[in-house]
């Protein structure tokens, strides 16, 4: 499985960010882009890296094994694939 995050600078090189200390990170980062925090949570982070793959690539098997599901359904409904794939065939023919 991907670890996306870890502490920064030699002393905090190979340890895992807490809780508290990503929440800080978060809300800091939504407050950049402008973004309400209490409309976005952590979670969400973890949704969509593997739907971008999912989406740039196609590739659900990808996105299964980068979120260490055992299921390729439980990823189907984690990064709702049929919803993806139904808004994308109404782009494709403007309905």
């Amino acid at each position: 499985m991907l670890t996306l995050f870890t502490g920064q600078g030699p002393r905090w090189s190979h340890t895992h960010l807490s809780e508290s200390q990503l929440w800080r990170l978060f809300r800091s980062w939504l407050k950049k882009a402008r973004l309400d925090p209490s409309l976005y949570g952590l979670h969400s982070l973890r949704r969509t890296f593997p739907t971008h793959i999912y989406q740039q690539t196609g590739n659900l098997r990808a996105a299964q094994l980068l979120l260490g599901h055992a299921s390729i359904e439980s990823t189907k409904e984690y990064i709702g694939t049929e919803q993806a794939e139904a808004l994308e065939i109404a782009r494709k023919y403007h309905l």
